[in-house]
């Protein structure tokens, strides 16, 4: 289902398109660039459920990020590290986002289901321009989508993917709009996704990132 690449420790699935390698690829020499530079917080710009034990709550885990579910069936809004139930859906490494309810690798916007579902809500100390989050598909037609907010919760931007098949990697980008202070991202209306990944430049490596990636992001998100 997946295969190595050459950056080593770092896996993408195969439906990843060569954009979104060369983006994954850029992310990783920012970080590299930011540690050689001795960057207290560089490892703060990925947040990545790889980082911990299957099943850590990771809600409060990164500085100046807070990850939480929005759901109307459950309350408990924390977030997991976990290993998916039914496949191999990760996008890097083995584990994924996961909620607290049924299915907890299944995200959906639409969290009024007859299932236990939640939607993934993102929350940022410092906003951002630049917001990335892989979403994989678990069936035969699934799409994401992602709403970004300023602070104080006025609708920024919404991006969405096209339809994804099981197990197909789309990078969902947040740009081009701003400052972002939340995001709120998941399968569209009824159909369920899982997450991975998500990346936040730090401020100044940003700008850097934004300018190497202006034009290879078009088409990669749809903004509506």
């Amino acid at each position: 289902m997946k295969r190595n690449i050459t950056w080593q420790g770092f896996r993408r699935n195969r439906f990843l398109t060569g954009a979104a390698r060369l983006i994954a690829a850029v992310q990783i020499i920012l970080a590299a660039v930011g540690a050689a530079l001795g960057s207290p917080t560089a490892r703060a710009q990925v947040i990545e459920p790889d980082d911990f034990t299957p099943g850590a709550d990771i809600s409060q885990a990164f500085p100046g990020v807070t990850l939480s579910t929005v759901s109307s069936d459950h309350g408990d809004p924390r977030v997991f590290a976990i290993e998916p139930q039914e496949a191999d859906w990760a996008s890097t490494g083995v584990l994924v986002f996961g909620h607290f309810g049924d299915y907890p690798e299944h995200w959906v916007t639409d969290t009024f289901t007859p299932f236990r579902y939640g939607a993934l809500r993102v929350d940022l100390d410092t906003p951002t321009t630049f917001f990335s989050i892989d979403v994989i598909g678990n069936d035969l037609s699934d799409a994401g989508i992602m709403w970004a907010f300023d602070a104080g919760g006025n609708l920024l931007g919404e991006f969405e993917t096209g339809p994804l098949t099981a197990d197909q990697v789309f990078t969902l980008v947040a740009e081009g709009v701003g400052p972002i202070s939340s995001v709120v991202v998941g399968g569209k209306e009824l159909d369920t996704v899982a997450l991975d990944h998500i990346v936040i430049p730090e401020p100044g490596a940003g700008v850097l990132l934004l300018f190497v990636l202006r034009g290879l992001r078009r088409g990669a998100s749809k903004a509506v």
